[in-house]
């Protein structure tokens, strides 16, 4: 019953959309008929003049020549784009030929879609130019065109895979297509129609977007670096965990949009865009440009805000709960961030009790800082810096500290189980009654540090340094230390490793 439900709901939907479709295209065709008649009207009344006098103009009867005034280009016309030069010479008037081109590529877009396989044919016997056609539904399965021009086209609920890389998208329609995992890598999409379009997992780094339409598009974990959406509408797409790095979002509309754990840190550029209701938690907004960015009434809680710039954005009614930002942070004048539950994050500053679990906090710079009793289990602390932290009965459960500095730390009673704690440096550390159970010590240093008391039943010791540590009355059932080094460290019994 449910996949009746789900069906019925997916055919209505076709139907809406091709019932806006149908409007648009209507109120379009008004428009350019309208205009079209008074071309028509002009060049009868041009001709009522010219008949009596008997003249012909040679560009009328005879193919044009570069030495006529028109470029090499031509020899590249269709015959149905060289009626519509000969009629725009007469009128003298080089934008009605735009005009009636556009005319002729919605007409064609409106015609029977032809199949797939009708499309390999064309392409195969050279074509590849296919400016309007109707390819709506079409399944085009594992194969992919190359440098082919398919602007206007109508590909509404086609489905695209493999690589489209560089193709000529602009204007096409492709409401409700299937378009997951594709490559759509420096395509141009301009002004494209992809309304609820299903673009999970596809690659659209470094493409063109500006103006497209992709409300209600399905982007879940599209790469989308250097992509060019200026003034896109992206109205309650789902962009959650997509790749944003270094992307142009300038004045788009992302309202109600989900971006959560979204990554558009560096460059990525949203000043003014409108972002109101949408959901960008725990997002990585890092150095991005947020200013004059309309984020009221947005999920900013556990969002990356390390040095990002919101000046003169709209923070009315947001959600900064666990946010973090940083003394390079600039918000908007008069706002303040100490009342909205956001977290300082600098070197020496206060963050006990504080409740960071499962926040992606890696390469940040928490020397000296104060998490005595902090929730920061299942976080991401790969490369941070925690020298001199106070961490006392901290939860560091499942944590990732590979490659952390936390020397001189003072883990005592810490809760450390199952955390990853490859190539870390513990040096001197205090771990004294600590739980690291199941723990990852791979290329870890521990030289001098105290384990007295600790849990490591179940840790992995492989290339582990733990020169003079002091492991007295550690429990280690089921460890091997065989490859660890021992030199002058005190066992559990109290004896001294020689």
């Amino acid at each position: 019953m449910a996949d009746k439900e789900q069906d019925l709901a997916s055919l209505v939907a076709k139907i809406e959309q091709l019932e806006e479709r149908q409007i648009i295209t209507a109120n379009y065709l008004v428009g350019v008929k309208r205009q079209l008649n008074q071309l028509t009207d002009k060049l009868e009344d041009l001709q009522r003049r010219v008949e009596p006098q008997q003249v012909v103009e040679p560009s009328l009867t005879n193919s044009p020549t570069p030495d006529q005034g028109i470029s090499n280009d031509i020899t590249n016309f269709s015959d149905e784009k060289f009626k519509v030069l000969r009629i725009t010479q007469v009128l003298g008037v080089y934008g009605d030929m735009l005009l009636l081109e556009a005319y002729l590529a919605e007409d064609k877009s409106q015609e029977a879609p032809i199949t797939a396989q009708e499309f390999w044919r064309l392409y195969n016997n050279g074509q590849k130019d296919f400016t309007g056609i109707n390819l709506a539904g079409a399944d085009f399965g594992k194969d992919s065109p190359k440098d082919v021009n398919l602007s206007q086209a109508n590909l509404s609920g086609a489905k695209l895979s493999g690589s489209w890389r560089n193709n000529n998208f602009s204007r096409a329609n492709l409401c409700g297509a299937n378009l997951c995992g594709v490559d759509l890598y420096l395509a141009n999409l301009r002004w494209a129609n992809l309304k609820g379009a299903d673009l999970s997992n596809a690659n659209l780094s470094s493409a063109k977007l500006n103006e497209a339409n992709l409300d209600d598009a399905y982007l879940y974990q599209a790469k989308l670096q250097f992509v060019e959406l200026e003034k896109a509408s992206l109205k309650k797409a789902n962009l959650s965990k997509t790749n944003l790095s270094s992307a142009s979002l300038r004045e788009a509309n992302l309202s109600e949009a989900n971006l959560s754990q979204a990554s558009l840190s560096e460059t990525t550029n949203l000043s003014m865009a409108n972002l109101s209701g949408a959901n960008l938690k725990a997002a990585n907004l890092e150095k991005a440009k947020l200013m004059r960015t309309n984020l009221s009434h947005a999920n900013l809680s556990q969002v990356n805000l390390i040095g990002t710039d919101l000046e003169g954005a709209n923070l009315q009614g947001a959600n900064l709960q666990q946010a973090f930002y940083s003394t390079t942070t600039i918000f908007p004048m008069g706002f303040d961030a100490t009342q909205t539950g956001a977290y300082l994050i600098a070197p020496g500053v206060s963050l006990q009790n504080a409740n960071l679990a499962g926040m992606n906090l890696n390469t940040l710079n928490l020397r000296g800082v104060n998490l005595q009793e902090a929730n920061l289990a299942g976080a991401n602390l790969y490369q941070v810096n925690l020298s001199g932290a106070n961490l006392q009965a901290a939860d560091l459960c499942r944590v990732n500290l590979s490659n952390a500095n936390l020397t001189g730390a003072d883990l005592q009673g810490a809760n450390l189980s199952g955390a990853d704690l490859t190539q870390a440096n513990l040096t001197g550390a205090n771990l004294q009654q600590a739980k690291l159970s199941a723990v990852d010590l791979y290329s870890a240093k521990l030289n001098g540090a105290t384990l007295s008391e600790a849990d490591l039943r179940g840790a992995k010791f492989y290339r582990t340094n733990l020169e003079k540590a002091n492991l007295k009355d550690a429990k280690l059932d089921g460890v091997m230390l065989s490859d660890a080094n021992l030199n002058g460290a005190i066992m559990p019994d109290g004896t001294t490793q020689e």
